[in-house]
């Protein structure tokens, strides 16, 4: 059986956007949702997300199924 893994690389430093992953959005954050759906899914079984700053880091440790890859 094959395995199969997601990653979500997510940045602040968008250009038209700036901080669009950690602003409010449907009393969430971006960033928040997608990871709760990735956490939800059963079938990846290595699930990372590739980050460089901080606040990102501090946000997907808030995952226990979400692995954390700093750039």
């Amino acid at each position: 059986m094959k395995s199969i893994s997601v990653v979500i690389n997510a940045r602040l430093g968008s250009s038209r956007v700036p901080n669009k992953l950690v602003r409010p959005f449907a009393g969430s954050k971006l960033i928040e949702i997608a990871l709760e759906k990735m956490n939800q899914m059963d079938f990846f079984e290595h699930r990372y997300l590739a980050v460089a700053e901080e606040e990102l880091i501090a946000i997907g440790k808030k995952y226990d199924k979400v692995e954390i890859l700093e750039r």
